[in-house]
């Protein structure tokens, strides 16, 4: 009897650690993605969706410059550092090493599917359009559903970038710093309908 092969979808926010993990786990290690969710949520305040311009702001005055750097790089300045780093060493000849999700999509033939509800009946269907088996979910901005944590055959799975139960939600590296914790870590984890919970 013939294995049933892995069919994963990578499901992140696009940012610079997600961005590194796709290149190790595509380009490295040779994982079959066959498809990749990116999230197009947004920052809200209130119900109201912060345009970058006013998010930078608010996370300062909120949470301080220590923070507000931290994300600023992450989450927005991080892939376009990547792009830029890319760019001049093309110009220099020089082989690219870290690819965005553009470059690798179109390399591999992997399709690109963003979307501010990964919950959302669209999703659900790339998803099943893709015959995919297994999700990985990393540093995802979004919280899953049960339709959409029970949508693949072998499980979905998180790859949650601190240590469980101390630091949950998204940023649990910079808590990890910003409490001066001597070993940080990352936990993996099967996804259940809590946040950050799970085997």
């Amino acid at each position: 009897m013939q294995k049933e092969q892995l069919r994963p979808v990578y499901m992140v926010y696009p940012g610079l650690y997600p961005l590194l993990m796709l290149n190790y786990w595509v380009r490295i290690a040779k994982v079959p993605v066959v498809g990749i969710m990116l999230s197009g949520y947004d920052s809200k305040y209130r119900g109201k969706v912060l345009p970058f311009y006013r998010e930078l702001p608010f996370f300062f005055k909120k949470y301080g410059w220590r923070y507000s750097l931290y994300m600023l790089f992450l989450a927005k300045l991080g892939v376009q550092l990547v792009i830029c780093w890319n760019f001049i060493r093309e110009l220099l000849g020089k082989k690219i090493k870290i690819k965005t999700f553009a470059q690798i999509a179109q390399e591999k033939g992997i399709p690109i599917y963003t979307s501010q509800d990964f919950n959302s009946n669209e999703a659900l269907n790339f998803l099943k359009n893709l015959n995919a088996n297994l999700i990985f979910s990393a540093y995802n901005n979004q919280i899953l559903k049960a339709r959409a944590i029970k949508f693949p055959k072998y499980k979905t799975i998180n790859i949650h970038p601190g240590q469980l139960p101390n630091f949950r939600g998204l940023d649990a590296v910079f808590e990890a710093m910003y409490n001066n914790v001597p070993m940080a870590g990352v936990t993996i984890h099967y996804i259940d309908c809590g946040i950050d919970t799970g085997e």
